[in-house]
């Protein structure tokens, strides 16, 4: 059984935001990650279309891939209201590189993301 629980998710339309990926996920996936870093241009601020997310436990990926009503496949409008055209766009999602919540944090801490603009972090 693989237990990779941290996600690469892509597609992601890139006039979203964090604190709609956040909204998103709580609809599939209410309170199951503890970390979620959207990936952000900070000269334009928008995000880079993808980001990571570390899943506390299995049920949690399985409704993510669930082919009926999990994310994975599904239009990033079915869950994120505001406007623009790439949210016609299909989720899609991989295993991250990086696995594990302090592995996550352990990363993140000394990249220089951290010494950009403090609402991106």
């Amino acid at each position: 059984i693989d237990i990779r629980l941290t996600l690469m998710l892509r597609n992601i339309p890139k006039s979203a935001n964090v604190t709609e990926l956040i909204h998103g996920l709580n609809h599939f996936i209410p309170g199951k990650f503890d970390f979620v870093y959207l990936r952000i241009d900070f000269k334009s601020g928008k995000n880079l279309g993808y980001a990571f997310v570390n899943l506390t436990n299995t049920d949690a990926l399985l409704a993510l891939m669930d082919q009926e009503f999990g994310l994975v496949g599904r239009p990033w409008s079915t869950f994120m209201t505001a406007d623009g055209h790439e949210r016609r766009n299909d989720a899609q999602m991989s295993y991250a590189t990086t696995q594990g919540l302090d592995c996550l944090i352990e990363k993140f801490r000394n990249s220089s993301v951290m010494d950009e603009v403090w609402m991106y972090k």
